[in-house]
């Protein structure tokens, strides 16, 4: 006999019932997969400047609700692919339990673009942002005038003429002086990596003695001389070194500096040095060099875009070093333009213009993290992409390039992707990628594809 009416729950209402309970759990189960997102990178890779010899660690994680494979892919040149994956038996690349990659003794063949893949199973693949890894290499030294004239008492300045690729920032040690410092820091994607230099300035082949106040070298690596003495003149070199390899130097053109002696003579303002066109990433500090000697002593003053900087504000980017040299630190898209060293006095006075331009990495955005599309129907795709110069845009479906074809796979307005009548094959993991000469940037999109069924629309 039974003490509860479960007993006399009729056979017809078992079926109903766990029909219910089947629609439920299965509605559920689609609810959690309409607002997973898949897999996502929590940390990538930065672009790195390694000494010969010295080792690296290119960093990645990612995040899923599911198990997540990590692996790397290697290529000297361009984009890598899939045929260009790290293996185990690498002497030199080796891939720790947390999925970052170590380089150990840093060589010219170890550089290039690699790119962490992150993969779960019946889920999808992504590739991170591609980090460059470059090897410290001593910078390219321009010639300049091979002769600098001076007046006693007022500054000079010789120029060094280091240059490095856009993709790198210039760092000084000793003696330079340090950047000012600055807040709020500026903000960027991925900051530019360093190069560490060491500058040491030579007078007939002997090391010329910092004074303070008088003698300096500034963040570019040119020499300073204010006040300008008699016992000046001479042959003079800049010798670039990098930090823990004074053996390998390079040495720049010899400059001879000859020094007038002063006069009482009124003159107006004429420049000893002036300013170079610079072209930086974003966020990277940048020195333009200018002097100016005249009697009166000319005072100097920068504009940009044709509008003065004020130079006294403590909290300002923008900043003079030595006599008349203009500091522009971590520089942004917006400080690109025209700028203008002015040297002016009762007299007159005299203009030397320059440019900076300022590249920025591709910021990508989707606006969907999730996107779904019946069967046999469109889906679109959304991204949208900026940076200087121009992106190139390419689509990536669990971690393979997409060759749109103005068919079932068409690129609207360059960026945006539509996949015209989408199969069950299309669900997966796909990405928006931005490429330029100032790196790359991505975003991700999951797509799941519906099914028409008896029990309504299921997502796969």
């Amino acid at each position: 006999m039974c003490r509860t009416g479960i007993c006399r729950f009729g056979f017809a209402n078992w079926i109903f019932l766990m029909g219910c309970l089947r629609l439920f759990t299965y509605a559920k189960g689609g609810e959690e997969l309409q607002h997973d997102p898949g897999v996502r990178f929590l940390v990538e890779p930065n672009d790195e400047v390694v000494l010969e010899g010295d080792k690296v660690m290119l960093s990645c994680s990612a995040a899923s609700k599911h198990a997540v494979t990590l692996s790397w892919r290697y290529s000297t040149t361009g984009l890598p692919t899939r045929e260009q994956a790290h293996t185990t038996n690498d002497q030199h690349r080796k891939q720790l339990l947390n999925g970052s990659l170590v380089i150990e003794n840093m060589s010219k063949a170890l550089t290039g673009q690699y790119q962490c893949v992150a993969s779960v199973r019946n889920v999808g693949t992504i590739v991170s942002r591609v980090a460059t890894v470059f090897l410290a290499e001593l910078p390219s030294l321009l010639s300049g005038p091979r002769w600098v004239s001076g007046v006693v008492g007022a500054p000079v300045l010789l120029s060094c003429g280091i240059s490095v690729p856009p993709r790198l920032n210039l760092r000084l040690l000793s003696p330079a002086p340090p950047d000012r410092r600055v807040y709020p820091p500026t903000k960027t994607h991925h900051a530019p990596p360093t190069l560490l230099l060491n500058v040491t300035w030579l007078r007939g082949g002997v090391a010329v003695a910092a004074e303070a106040g008088r003698v300096s070298v500034s963040a570019s690596g040119a020499l300073e001389l204010d006040p300008l003495t008699a016992a000046d003149a001479g042959a003079y070199r800049c010798r670039v070194t990098l930090p823990h390899r004074p053996h390998l130097h390079r040495l720049s053109d010899e400059i001879e500096l000859k020094v007038n002696a002063d006069t009482v003579t009124e003159y107006a303002p004429r420049f000893v040095a002036t300013p170079q066109t610079i072209t930086v990433l974003e966020g990277a500090s940048v020195t333009f060099d200018c002097a100016a000697v005249g009697n009166p002593k000319p005072e100097m003053t920068w504009l940009n875009n044709g509008v003065e900087i004020d130079l006294n504000d403590l909290d300002s980017r923008f900043y003079r070093w030595g006599c008349g040299s203009l500091r522009v630190q971590q520089a942004r898209a917006l400080d690109a333009g025209s700028y203008t060293c002015r040297a002016h006095s009762i007299l007159d006075s005299a203009d030397a213009a320059t440019t900076l331009h300022v590249l920025t990495v591709p910021r990508v955005s989707t606006g969907e993290s999730i996107v779904e599309a019946r069967a046999r129907g469109t889906a679109l795709l959304p991204c949208n992409v900026r940076g200087k110069p121009t992106p190139t845009v390419t689509w990536y479906k669990d971690g393979e390039p997409l060759t749109p074809n103005q068919q079932d796979l068409v690129l609207l307005d360059g960026w945006s992707l539509r996949i015209q009548g989408v199969l069950s094959v299309d669900a997966g993991m796909f990405q928006c990628v931005a490429s330029s000469p100032a790196g790359t940037a991505h975003a991700i999109i999951r797509l799941l594809v519906t099914q028409h069924t008896t029990d309504g629309n299921a997502p796969i």
